[in-house]
């Protein structure tokens, strides 16, 4: 488990399955292609390389913010972290 992933309870839930509001996605067991791709998306959002009216889009202050300080390896990590978790 990365250290980085204890980063992800406090909105995803512990084991990233139960979230305390129904907007945040549960993130456990999606696959590895989708976590990252959802992940760099965030970073580029927030470095501003994607317009606001851009369909690949993927914004959300909080999420923008600490997806700017994950290197690719981070990203990497946590999305082969999560994708192993359980669908339950």
């Amino acid at each position: 488990k990365p250290k980085l992933a204890e980063r992800c309870t406090a909105c995803h839930g512990t084991r990233g399955a139960a979230t305390l509001n129904a907007l945040v996605p549960r993130i456990h067991g999606q696959s590895r292609t989708y976590l990252a791709a959802q992940l760099f998306a965030m970073r580029r959002a927030e470095y501003g390389a994607e317009s606001a009216g851009a369909f690949t889009l993927r914004s959300h202050p909080i999420m923008n913010s600490i997806a700017a300080g994950l290197t690719n390896n981070d990203i990497s990590a946590l999305a082969d972290y999560l994708s192993t978790l359980p669908c339950r």
